[in-house]
């Protein structure tokens, strides 16, 4: 119960400073949206989300991004760059992530800032991530990717995922389960863009304290159970995985 009102309390605190954070970076109808949808999601939420899955044993094609960029694995040091590009109170959801093994980050970094990022896990925790779905071993689970607002179209975020997915298929994973919310339309297009298939529907249903959770399978979607060929590798610290793209001039 005490984790339960700590968490409260922080979604109280939290609402006023992401809307102020909002209004300072992108505006007064996207700080009255941000209010708006947060106050509300206190005491209701019906959230369906799109499950997309992606096989890594084929061919990963990496987009050349329009600008310059460095790819590497993100730092617990990074907890702060990557609030800014978001809103400040996710800095402590990415402290958590950083401090919890099965989770790595991916970060682009422009002229020495961090312009984007994104992360897979190997485990959903409904309460890291708001959803509840069991993965297979040698699958990893693709989430909070973001890219700076005036970096976003350039392909950014596209060359990173990317990356991502190189990475995690060089580890043994051998398929990426993700899930996007259905008004996402720009990550959707981008995830079909790059070899998603919609394997089936969640949705997340909360009235206060109490959660539901439903799920089905989209019909002639391909199946998740097909096992691996060969089990994932262990895994290795962050910081190992890092890549420059210059585009041609």
């Amino acid at each position: 119960m005490k984790e339960i009102a700590e968490r409260v309390l922080n979604k109280v605190t939290d609402i006023p400073k992401d809307s102020l954070y909002a209004l300072r970076t992108r505006g007064l109808p996207e700080a009255i949206r941000i209010l708006a949808r947060e106050t509300r999601s206190l005491f209701f939420n019906n959230v369906e989300l799109v499950i997309l899955a992606c096989s890594l044993e084929g061919p990963i094609k990496v987009p050349e991004p329009r600008i310059p960029i460095r790819i590497r694995q993100g730092r617990p040091e990074d907890t702060n760059p990557l609030g800014d590009i978001v809103s400040p109170s996710y800095r402590r959801h990415y402290r958590r992530l950083f401090a919890r093994e099965g989770s790595f980050c991916f970060v682009a970094i422009h002229q020495a800032e961090i312009i984007a990022f994104c992360w897979a896990s190997t485990y959903v925790d409904p309460e890291l991530h708001r959803a509840r779905l069991q993965l297979e071993p040698w699958e990893a689970y693709p989430h909070d990717a973001y890219t700076a607002a005036e970096y976003r179209r350039m392909g950014v975020q596209s060359a990173l995922i990317a990356h991502r997915n190189t990475w995690l298929r060089d580890q043994g994973y051998k398929r990426i389960i993700a899930l996007v919310r259905t008004d996402n339309t720009a990550s959707l297009t981008m995830l079909h863009k790059l070899g998603y298939q919609e394997v089936g529907r969640l949705r997340r249903q909360r009235i206060l304290l109490w959660h539901r959770f439903y799920q089905r399978t989209t019909a002639g979607s391909t199946s998740r159970g097909s096992a691996p060929l060969s089990p994932p590798r262990e895994q290795g610290g962050n910081g190992s995985s890092q890549v420059e793209y210059t585009p041609e001039t």
